[in-house]
């Protein structure tokens, strides 16, 4: 398997699989993937992701759905060792299936599989929490470099995953937004994460979720007070939730009012050329709910 993660790049180049047997090539990676050691299935998934960049993963293609489901269960296992570089072939490889132009291409099929995972009687990971695990991995103090790859390939997975089933689960938008705005993050991930978030952000319609995910802290301050998210992201979220509530004010809740007034004092200082601040949607978002402020929202 060593052998042909070496020379894959140039097979998949040519369309008859000249030097092997593309058929070969599919049942190789496919039962490494499966069940080989850690070691064959990193060299599989490196195959894994080779196929999918040589456009070899296609609706057409008999093989694709089955690699799809060996990709997800290989990430599993890569997730029970917790290795980075196990993992990030295979994630390079979910975000080149996620990101497939064609709605009938290799990212449904991955997607399929996945959801006849969940479908089955014994508990499994869903593809997001999947990715997710990687996240915390690239903002650790001893951050490798393999870990940061694979957080920053995750959040583009999350990303993908994100265009075709948003909204994420709360559990993954909230890692986003942690590891996306930890001052150890360096700016690819934080870029990846905070795109992914406010993708999914965007067709959240739960507000108490949103208010929650407003409300959580992402570290200490300079003063050691908790922090709350980038102003910007802050903002985002607010404007989804007064959206919500002036759709529907019957949304609001007690877990939703809680959650704004623990924000109330925490939120950051703003540009004073933003057109509408974030303090001005939280007292819109009061006014929806028929509750004042704790505190004065204007600065």
């Amino acid at each position: 398997m060593r052998l042909l993660a070496r020379l894959l790049p140039g097979v998949v180049a040519k369309p008859d699989g000249e030097l092997i047997q593309r058929s070969m090539v599919w049942s190789l990676i496919l039962r490494d993937l499966s069940e080989g050691d850690e070691i064959s299935r990193t060299c599989a998934a490196a195959c894994a992701l080779e196929v999918c960049e040589g456009g070899w993963a296609t609706a057409e293609e008999p093989k694709t759905e089955q690699l799809a489901d060996a990709i997800v269960s290989a990430l599993g296992s890569a997730v029970k060792t917790s290795s980075s570089p196990a993992g990030l072939p295979l994630l390079l490889a979910i975000c080149r299936l996620l990101e497939a132009e064609d709605e009938h291409s290799a990212a449904r099929a991955l997607l399929g599989s996945e959801r006849q995972k969940q479908a089955g009687q014994s508990p499994v990971h869903t593809l997001a929490s999947l990715l997710a695990f990687w996240l915390p991995k690239g903002v650790m103090p001893n951050a490798a470099v393999a870990d940061k790859g694979a957080a920053t390939a995750a959040a583009m997975a999350l990303k993908s995953l994100s265009e075709l089933e948003a909204p994420l689960p709360f559990r993954e938008m909230r890692e986003l937004m942690v590891c996306g705005q930890s001052t150890s993050a360096e700016q690819a991930l934080r870029d990846a994460c905070t795109a992914a978030l406010l993708l999914s952000v965007e067709s959240e319609n739960q507000p108490q979720q949103l208010a929650h995910l407003f409300a959580t802290s992402v570290g200490k301050g300079r003063d050691s007070e908790e922090r709350l998210a980038d102003i910007s992201v802050l903002h985002a979220i607010a404007l989804r939730i007064v959206h919500l509530l002036r759709s529907s004010q019957g949304q609001a809740t007690e877990v939703l009012v809680a959650s704004l007034k623990r924000a109330e004092v925490l939120i950051p200082d703003e540009p004073k050329e933003r057109t509408t601040p974030v303090r001005a949607l939280l007292g819109e978002a009061y006014g929806f709910i028929g509750q004042a402020p704790q505190h004065s929202l204007s600065r």
